[in-house]
């Protein structure tokens, strides 16, 4: 299908052209004519005139709106053959903003599926939605590049939001997020594809961007492979857990934790731990990332013994707890997993995590899971590691930054010294302890 729109969005240029070349051939043979009668200045002027003219047509034909105007003709031609008529154009660097009049009948739902049609046939990424009688399609044209240095990504970061990672380099420009307004995340692909390596420049971007007093880390790794070069930053909770029962015990904990700052936030009025901390300078309390990799591994569906199945039931009890209630308490969750199936990644715990960052799969089934019924584009994506789709309020292919492990090392290093230089250890208090409660809440 997706050949065939290009094919025919090619045709339908060739078809229309020959009507231009023959309008501005019947201008120029009128100019001719009343210049031959008058002198040659007027000869000059007109054929000046109609090699602008020609120019110009030649550009049209070559212009976004043109051709997406032309790939929309031939997705949303009305019952009696009546064409999407553009109404405007607005463009700022590589973002377009076009909108249109469609036939009755032509509606977002049919074109929306269309979308990865259109995206390929003008190699661009598109977003749609209706407003005011109109169909309005935002068109990002930039080019996505094959690596994205972190250091050069994280030169000139954005200058809102709480706690705002890179997500990478997109159709439109770099592409930020603040996890406080996601308010949890969900990362899924193929072994090799890029999900550590994302995970690791978002820890280390939070990490380098925010002090203890904002941020504390909470690392949930039972393949014990890939959070090392973490264990001894002031920023975090506690130890790494690689093992089920550390990672049930860190889990409870921060349960525990949530359940402090409900009480606390309601005895005194707050709803928010951005709202406790304006009326609380005093007191403020730190947001907790939750970080998760390879949730497959508290899967019970393939546990035969019953004591372990129950402890990692409770354990993703306690996530999908956070990912309910977290948010307000200034706890989010990242999730991470190569195989998102319902036994890893559960339906419940799935709805409420809105945002998805999908590296490529190895079929169509695990890129509907990922990002929806009827979705299959990480299924189709290049295969460039780091090379993802983006999904939230909207969908978009992106371009990671890369951070090398011996990169992040050097980098938290310096982290690491300017705790101990301040006198912090390792692992720092917690935001609320059980005896401070009181004092907290008073």
């Amino acid at each position: 299908m997706n050949g065939n729109l290009w094919r025919q969005d090619r045709s339908a240029g060739r078809e229309q052209l020959p009507r231009y070349v023959a309008g501005v051939a019947l201008i120029a043979f009128g100019l001719s004519v009343l210049a031959l009668s008058l002198d040659r200045f007027l000869m000059v002027l007109a054929v000046v005139v109609v090699v602008t003219v020609l120019v110009l047509v030649l550009l049209w034909q070559r212009s976004l709106p043109h051709r997406a105007t032309t790939a929309l003709t031939l997705l949303a031609r009305g019952r009696d053959g009546e064409r999407p008529r553009l109404r405007r154009i607005w463009r700022r660097g590589a973002v377009w903003h076009l909108a249109w009049r469609v036939p009755l009948g032509v509606t977002v739902t049919s074109l929306l599926r269309q979308r990865e049609a259109i995206e390929q046939a003008l190699d661009v990424s598109i977003e749609l939605w209706y407003n005011r009688r109109l169909v309005h399609m935002r068109v990002g044209t930039a080019r996505l590049p094959k690596h994205v240095d972190f250091c050069d990504f994280y030169r000139r970061p954005p200058t809102v939001g709480e706690l705002t990672f890179g997500v990478g380099r997109g159709r439109e420009g770099a592409l930020w997020v603040d996890l406080v307004q996601l308010p949890h995340l969900l990362i899924g692909g193929a072994t090799g594809e890029g999900k550590t390596a994302f995970l690791r420049q978002v820890i280390t971007g939070l990490v380098l961007n925010q002090p203890i007093e904002q941020l504390r880390v909470a690392l949930v790794d039972l393949k014990g492979m890939e959070f090392g070069l973490f264990e001894q930053l002031p920023h975090m909770w506690g130890p790494v857990a690689r093992e089920l029962d550390s990672a049930l015990a860190l889990l409870a904990e921060l349960g525990a934790e949530l359940d402090r700052r409900q009480a606390a936030f309601a005895e005194a009025g707050v709803q928010t731990l951005a709202r406790w901390n304006e009326v609380r300078p005093t007191e403020t309390l730190a947001y907790v990332l939750v970080v998760v990799d390879e949730c497959a591994e508290l899967s019970a569906a393939e546990v035969s013994d019953r004591d372990e199945r129950v402890r990692k039931q409770a354990a993703l009890a306690h996530i999908s707890r956070f990912c309910r209630l977290g948010r307000a308490s200034g706890i989010h969750v990242i999730l991470c997993t190569q195989r998102p199936d319902v036994d890893a990644v559960p339906g419940q715990l799935k709805a409420n995590i809105p945002a998805t960052v999908a590296f490529r799969v190895r079929g169509e089934t695990n890129s509907r899971i990922l990002l929806g019924e009827g979705n299959e584009a990480a299924a189709v994506l290049p295969p460039w590691p780091g090379r993802g789709i983006w999904q939230w309020d909207t969908q978009t292919q992106f371009q990671a930054p890369w951070l090398s492990p011996e990169q992040a090392d050097l980098l938290l290093n310096a982290v690491r010294q300017t705790a101990l230089l301040a006198g912090a250890g390792s692992v720092p208090p917690r935001p609320i302890r059980t005896d401070d409660r009181k004092a907290v809440v008073s």
